[in-house]
């Protein structure tokens, strides 16, 4: 049986292309599992160098969450890992400067896409203040109740 080269030439280009960009499925593939993001990110003064984050937790499987610090720059100024819980504190900080909080939900395989609140470690006298995503920030200090100016 004699094969033309109409029929020789897709088959053997297609088969060079997926060699040469490494991207043949031979069936073989296994899934990847990519969490969904965690929602309702809430952020607490915990002390003058420490805030408390919560969360309400991914809908998917996780094995936990990360949590990236960025400067008002948006450079990563430190990646904090969590287990399972859906809160968690982040330490070291410097008392009243803005900083970026991004939660990322963790499976085995990947990383989910982020979540972002802007917030303050400041001293609590009292009640402290408490931000979500999408709020003003608001500041309690003693005896007054002033806006920082700062959109989450």
């Amino acid at each position: 049986m004699c094969l033309s080269k109409k029929v020789l030439f897709p088959s053997f280009f297609a088969i060079i292309l997926c060699t040469l960009l490494n991207s043949c499925d031979m069936g073989n593939s296994t899934a990847i599992n990519i969490p969904q993001p965690a929602s309702e990110l809430r952020a607490t003064s915990f002390s003058p160098n420490s805030i408390r984050l919560s969360w309400k937790p991914s809908r998917t499987s996780v094995i936990g969450y990360d949590v990236q610090v960025m400067d008002e720059f948006r450079s990563i100024v430190k990646t904090v890992q969590f287990g399972r819980d859906s809160i968690g504190t982040i330490r070291d900080l410097n008392e009243g400067k803005v900083y970026i909080f991004r939660l990322l939900a963790r499976s085995q395989d990947t990383i989910s896409r982020g979540i972002e609140i802007s917030w303050a470690p400041v001293r609590c006298v009292g009640h402290c203040a408490v931000c979500t995503t999408g709020e003003l920030l608001y500041t309690k200090m003693p005896g007054v109740l002033r806006a920082r100016g700062i959109s989450v």
